[in-house]
């Protein structure tokens, strides 16, 4: 829980612009685990973040920076 609340308030994770919220595309490769366990993808980011804007607020998913996984020199 901590982990999660920890990373959901970071921009590579998650940003908000206006009326849009930006995910990570983790949230597009396992969106029906996120559904399993909250009923939607919107219901568990509402759960560590009490920031979201308010109603049917727009979802855009961030490309992946694959960098991440790159070896080492």
């Amino acid at each position: 829980d901590r982990a999660t609340r920890f990373a959901l308030h970071r921009p590579r994770w998650l940003r908000i612009d206006g009326d849009t919220v930006f995910l990570t595309k983790i949230f597009d490769w396992y969106e029906k685990d996120f559904e399993r366990d909250a009923g939607s993808v919107r219901a568990f980011l509402a759960r560590y973040r009490d920031d979201l804007p308010p109603g049917d607020y727009s979802i855009e998913i961030m490309d992946y920076d694959w960098d991440l996984n790159a070896a080492g020199p």
